[in-house]
């Protein structure tokens, strides 16, 4: 799995999320926009839209991270 490829499908399905909801559409529309083939997705997102959720659950919090870790040097 790499986070590479994670955050490049997370950064298309997230505007996909209101039209699609969590789901495989939502998965696939955003690995051919991001560029990822079939199985780097597969790789990626075993479970699916449960592998979505799990992945928008870190991205947010290393989001939320660097937010604070900003916060602090100021």
């Amino acid at each position: 799995m790499s986070d590479t490829v994670r955050d490049r499908v997370m950064a298309e399905a997230l505007p996909e999320i209101p039209k699609t909801g969590i789901s495989d559409v939502t998965l696939s529309n955003a690995a051919e926009k991001a560029g990822v083939t079939k199985r780097q997705l597969a790789d990626s997102f075993p479970k699916g839209p449960a592998s979505l959720v799990e992945s928008f659950s870190h991205w947010a919090d290393r989001r939320m991270e660097e937010v604070l870790a900003a916060r602090g040097k100021q």
